[in-house]
Formats: structure tokens, sequence, C-alpha cells
């Protein structure tokens, strides 16, 4: 089983014509997601003879992420504004959990139609030009957030297909953007959220000591998780 992105050589194949070895390779693209089994087969014309040899890859796997435009069109809006309230108040219930992280501070005691504004609004602002990142990274962990939320049977239920469970408990494979986690090569997505709330001030106006690099990588992470285009940790 091979795993990356890409294309992938596979082989070399070793042949053998009498005593003669032939080695070639074969470049394959490896799938968007999940894994895929290739057959090769190798054949003597003058022969007839025929050898063969079968090699899997596998791209990141489909862990139940949902991207900033699925947020923004009507399915995600529609998820976010019947979201429900909390008992005897007008909270939605997403902005109570999402004001736990500090970017998202400025979410409570938002209605759930105000918060899809605010979904809206944040991601439409998203854009990583100038000295820092901070609107792009808000958008791309905002997105994780509420995938997070809308996958969880304890929080708002599982609303669509999450092969591995919850997707704040899944354990993902960080190693490229560890130097935005403390170092951590691994953490759930959960971890992840809690991580990079923790090197925000509130409302995100000052993050990761406003290093651009480390934001960038940050973001790459939680838009890797939205794009399903992240592998497990080992």
């Amino acid at each position: 089983v091979m795993t990356g992105q890409g294309t992938l050589n596979f082989g070399p194949f070793d042949w053998y014509a009498g005593e003669q070895r032939i080695m070639y390779t074969r470049t394959l693209t490896v799938p968007t997601n999940n894994c895929k089994k290739y057959l090769n087969t190798a054949t003597i014309t003058e022969t007839g003879q025929k050898g063969t040899a079968t090699a899997e890859l596998c791209g990141p796997p489909i862990i139940g992420g949902h991207t900033m435009g699925w947020w923004k069109n009507k399915n995600g809006q529609g998820l976010i504004k019947n979201a429900g309230v909390v008992s005897g108040t007008t909270q939605c219930k997403v902005s109570a959990w999402l004001a736990q992280f500090a970017p998202f501070a400025e979410v409570s005691g938002k209605t759930c139609t105000q918060l899809a504004t605010y979904v809206m609004n944040t991601m439409t602002a998203a854009e990583a030009s100038g000295a820092s990142m901070n609107t792009m990274l808000k958008a791309q962990m905002l997105a994780t957030g509420l995938d997070v939320y809308f996958t969880d049977p304890a929080l708002g239920g599982v609303k669509w297909s999450a092969p591995y469970g919850p997707l704040g408990s899944v354990k993902v494979d960080i190693t490229a953007y560890s130097a935005a986690f403390g170092g951590a090569t691994s953490m759930t997505v959960m971890q992840m959220l809690q991580y990079a709330s923790s090197q925000s001030n509130l409302n995100g106006t000052i993050w990761y000591n406003q290093l651009k690099a480390t934001q960038e990588l940050a973001k790459n992470a939680f838009d890797a998780i939205n794009n399903n285009r992240i592998f497990l940790a080992p």
C-alpha cells in the first residue's frame, strides 16, 4: 500500500526473460480520496509469457469535512439556522459551543439566524493578502468547527456521513503543519481547534503573534480537513 498525493511511480518491476532482467516503472495518479488497486501486467510478445503485480494507492480518506463554500450555500446556512436554541434563551446552540474558542468569542448570544449571517460574512471576508492571514485562518477554522459540531451526536447530531466517527475525535497527521501546533505531528481535530484557539486573543485580531507564516500553516491544516485532504495519524 502506498499513500501520497499527485502521482507515484508504480515499480520498478523485475521481469526475467531467460537470463535477461528487464526493469521498468509505471506512473499512476493517486486517488483524490481513499484507495484504489491497480493491476499491472507485463507480456513478452514473442512468447506470450505474462507476469502480474498489484499495487494499492491511497489518497487521504473522506473524514467528513465540508468547505467554506458549503457553509455559505443553502445547505450549510440552513443547518445553522435550524440548529435550535439553548433552553430558556434565544442563543443558538452552535453559538454557545463556538464561543468557547477565542477567535469566535464574539458569537456568544447570537441567534441562529445571526450566526448564519456571521458565518457568511466571515467566510466572504476571508483573504490572504496583507501582513497577516487572520481572516483566512478564522474562516477555515470556523468551517472546521462547524464540521465538528454537526458530525457529533452529542452536539449538533450527525448530519452527513462521518466514516471515522465524530470529526472532533478523529486523529490526523499534522506533520506538515506541526510548527503551528506546538511541534506535534498528530492531534485530534478537536485538539487542533483548542490549540489554535490558545494562540489567539478574543475575536482573533491577534493570532500566533501575527506571524503570517505560522498563521498560514494553521490555515492550511484546517483547509486540508475541510477538503478531506489530510491523512489519518499512523
